[in-house]
């Protein structure tokens, strides 16, 4: 009998990643940012701390407009601080 292959893991998103796509669906006031920041939550607040609870709650209470400016704020300093 032949031996199937393992299946190849799905990379996870990174945080950076993450974050952008979390921040395109605010932007567009798409209720499954909310889902998304269940699903990662744990992603955002090791990557970001503090900033990156304070953007989960924002989406969970609905707050889009505040979680959209806090994820274009951090997308904003990972981006300056990324390697040229």
């Amino acid at each position: 009998a032949a031996l199937l292959a393992a299946p190849t893991p799905v990379p996870a998103l990174s945080a950076l990643e993450l974050l952008a796509q979390l921040r395109a669906r605010l932007s567009r006031g798409d209720a499954a940012a909310r889902a998304m920041a269940v699903d990662h939550r744990e992603v955002l607040l090791r990557a970001y701390g503090p900033a990156g609870a304070q953007l989960v709650d924002s989406v969970l209470h609905f707050d889009f407009d505040t979680a959209n400016a806090l994820a274009e704020g951090l997308l904003t300093e990972a981006t300056a601080e990324a390697p040229a």
